[in-house]
């Protein structure tokens, strides 16, 4: 029997059995998995942090955090749009028995994207190897690799959440960190330690892990009814037409996320990028790993709930599991604050190296900025699951253009303490944005208000 608390007023004790009623077995069996999931690839991506900080050293992580940025753009400008797309209408297209066309559409555009990337690449490594040597064209190139790579494997993991393949992707969620340190701890002992053989590492594991993700999940799909002429072509536009908007958004977004460690290396030096990429690391642990298994778990269930975001009914109570996710990512944030800014240095020199020592004041801001960050991404399921997408695109735009300006004129003028202050500015003026945007959008739709929701809806 769910029990609420003991002398709590009769309308927080509703709201109790609600919240209580709602986790039913499946959904306490599927966020055990999830859990189970993230936290073996915390656990790796803690000694994969650990590695790659004590032996590349300060200056050469920090080079290997400006490669990463390379992945930031591809996933952000080109490849999360798809992504996006795929994770919304994988739940329509598969209870109308259309899921054929929808992984032929798919499929298409990730090669379609794939290619564009390594043409690029072919056209602008020999002006980076002749500009700048052959470390940085070998670094930058295998980054290219590796964001492809980490794409494809980022859109068949979501796909198979969608389907609610719990088990599946909590595997290879703790796969992915444990081949990455493997990988790239025999690429760092026997090749260099430099930057590019952590990412030649990077890369190499990576396949491993995408090759069995896309394998399984493609050997999972049942079998539909022969495609009818054209409707590949029909999902195609209408992935694309729900994409569109994440491409342009997708620009602003990786200039805010790259500028960071840009402007530290235009205005300071790569030992500052590695002194705040260190703190970067550590602070996502709480903000960006532990809020992305509440992200992971509530997000099918909103999709599912809202199917085509044609349904006012579906809408409602895909907006009742967007405000229980983000009340659970807002005390996780705060607590994971709290403790950062008890046990940030500590933290920093037990899982990176002394050398890091300076990295520790910088943890609790970054924590509460990238979790700020994480509520606004929850917030903004009420426009995704109901196709309100201009507006929202409005919302990413003018946040990418307000963080990235913030994150330059915070380093100039202020260095590593400025861009932490920027971070969490910028998010909350996201958070401040995206809700917004969601009233606009309850007006438009005669939405509830956030007190009232229940939870008697099947996932």
């Amino acid at each position: 029997m769910n029990r609420s608390p003991a002398g709590a007023p009769s309308g927080v004790r509703t709201a109790w059995l609600r919240l209580a009623g709602g986790f039913t077995w499946r959904r306490t069996t599927e966020f055990s998995w999830v859990l189970a999931g993230q936290a073996a690839g915390l656990v790796g991506s803690v000694g994969l942090t650990k590695v790659l900080t004590s032996q590349l050293g300060i200056e050469e992580y920090g080079r290997f955090a400006l490669g990463l940025t390379v992945t930031v753009l591809l996933n952000q400008f080109l490849f999360g749009p798809i992504t996006v797309a795929g994770v919304r209408y994988f739940s329509p297209y598969r209870d109308s028995a259309r899921l054929q066309p929808f992984m032929r559409a798919l499929w298409h555009l990730t090669t379609v994207t794939a290619v564009m990337v390594f043409v690029a690449a072919l056209i602008a490594l020999p002006v980076v190897f002749r500009q700048y040597g052959g470390e940085w064209a070998a670094l930058i190139g295998l980054a290219a690799v590796y964001g492809v790579v980490q794409n494809i494997f980022g859109l068949f993991n979501g796909l198979d959440a969608a389907a609610r393949n719990r088990g599946r992707v909590a595997a290879h969620q703790a796969l992915d960190p444990a081949l990455r340190l493997a990988v790239s701890a025999l690429a760092l002992w026997f090749l260099s330690r430099s930057a590019w053989a952590a990412m030649l590492g990077f890369s190499l594991a990576m396949c491993l892990v995408m090759t069995s993700q896309v394998a399984l999940f493609r050997r999972s799909i049942t079998p539909y009814p022969r495609i009818v002429n054209g409707e590949t072509s029909a999902t195609t536009r209408n992935l694309l037409g729900y994409a569109k908007y994440f491409v342009v958004a997708g620009v602003f977004t990786s200039l805010q996320l790259s500028s960071d460690r840009w402007a530290l290396k235009l205005y300071l030096n790569d030992a500052a990028v590695g002194v705040y990429a260190a703190a970067y690391q550590l602070a996502s642990v709480p903000s960006v790993v532990l809020a992305g298994c509440v992200a992971q778990f509530f997000s099918p269930i909103v999709f599912q709930r809202a199917q085509d975001g044609t349904s006012a009914a579906g809408l409602r109570h895909a907006q009742q599991a967007i405000v229980i996710g983000a009340l659970v990512l807002s005390a996780l944030v705060a607590a994971s604050t709290l403790a950062a800014a008890v046990v940030g240095e500590p933290l920093i020199v037990l899982f990176t190296s002394k050398a890091y020592r300076a990295s520790g004041p910088y943890i609790a801001p970054l924590v509460l900025g990238l979790g700020l960050l994480q509520i606004g991404h929850m917030l903004s399921l009420v426009a995704l699951s109901s196709n309100r997408l201009t507006g929202h695109l409005a919302v990413r735009i003018i946040h990418g253009v307000l963080a990235t300006t913030l994150n330059i004129l915070a380093t100039r003028y202020f260095g590593v303490p400025g861009l932490c202050g920027a971070l969490i500015v910028g998010s909350a003026i996201y958070v401040a944005l995206v809700l917004f945007n969601n009233a606009r959008i309850a007006r438009s739709l005669t939405l509830p208000t956030v007190g009232r929701f229940q939870l008697d809806y099947p996932a």
